[in-house]
């Protein structure tokens, strides 16, 4: 777990959209890994007077072991505690995250921010519940580097940008403020992730590069809990809570879905082939940000 470029940039980016850090709590101690000259020129962009001090010359490259500590407060943060299993890297507040968060700690800080552990947690559901819990109303919930594209047994997980824009929805007391996608290499460019329930459609990315996730999003109101659980966009307007289908769902007269509903059981064959044909070809267009298919639902973000 640690900061990354990317991951300070995003950080710039939150402090840019007038978001303070504030009392902060992060999930897990952060190295660093992002060189302090660059941290620098980010902070120019920020409007923050305060740098890392280094002689002429001198990029700042962190120290193997070296932690973030020294970051947050140049950022904004007015105080910064660390949230983890257990105290062996120095945290203050020991807590499972795949159990329930004290009450004690509840709305306790302005910002959480999470660089890179949520993939590693069993009880994704419940941490994100403590995530949820541990910021207080107008406070908002940080995750940076979560990993989307390419990841796999890096952690227990990847995620998908649907997980996250249903989880921090109205419903449960949060809004996202901004979704974003990068490749996983230093200053590769930010894409802005499209929410699927007003896009109409899934937020898709298959892509040959590791990419992670960067989401920044506020809290409304107390949070109660996943009380009804989320359901991804499509399913939730297909289907009625008893299970049966919602009014209009599925019913589709088109021609073009007659001809391929009559083809499919005439030649169920030739009909398979096809659709995988098709499919493919989908992925293809959707291997490369910023290509034809990937205009919508992923647009770039054009940084300070």
């Amino acid at each position: 777990m640690a900061i990354s470029v990317n991951g300070a940039r995003f950080i710039a980016h939150v402090v840019r959209r007038g978001i303070s850090l504030g009392s902060l709590v992060t999930v897990g101690r952060q190295s660093l890994y992002a060189p302090k000259s660059a941290v620098n020129r980010m902070l120019a962009t920020t409007g923050r007077a305060e740098r890392y001090r280094l002689a002429p010359g001198d990029p700042g490259y962190p120290l193997a072991g070296e932690w973030a500590d020294e970051l947050y407060p140049l950022f904004g943060a007015t105080s910064v505690r660390v949230l983890d299993g257990s105290a062996y890297e120095g945290a203050d507040l020991v807590q499972n995250l795949n159990q329930p968060l004290p009450t004690a700690l509840h709305e306790s800080f302005d910002c959480l921010l999470d660089g890179g552990t949520l993939e590693h947690v069993f009880n994704v559901p419940e941490a994100l519940a403590s995530y949820m819990k541990l910021v207080k109303v107008g406070g908002h919930v940080m995750l940076l580097d979560m990993p989307a594209t390419n990841g796999c047994g890096h952690g227990f997980y990847q995620f998908s940008p649907a997980l996250f824009w249903q989880v921090f929805a109205a419903q449960h007391g949060f809004e996202v403020v901004d979704m974003l996608v990068v490749e996983a290499a230093p200053f590769a460019p930010f894409w802005r992730v499209g929410n699927p329930a007003v896009l109409k459609r899934r937020v898709e990315l298959v892509h040959p590069a590791c990419c992670y996730l960067y989401v920044v999003a506020r809290k409304l109101r107390a949070f109660a809990g996943f009380a009804p659980m989320p359901v991804q966009d499509d399913y939730a307007t297909s289907w009625q809570a008893d299970g049966t289908a919602a009014p209009g769902a599925g019913v589709q007269t088109s021609l073009g879905t007659r001809v391929r509903r009559l083809a499919a059981r005439l030649a169920p064959m030739a009909y398979w082939r096809m659709t995988n044909r098709r499919n493919n070809a989908r992925t293809a267009g959707e291997a490369t940000l910023g290509g034809t298919a990937a205009t919508n639902p992923y647009t770039r973000v054009r940084e300070q």
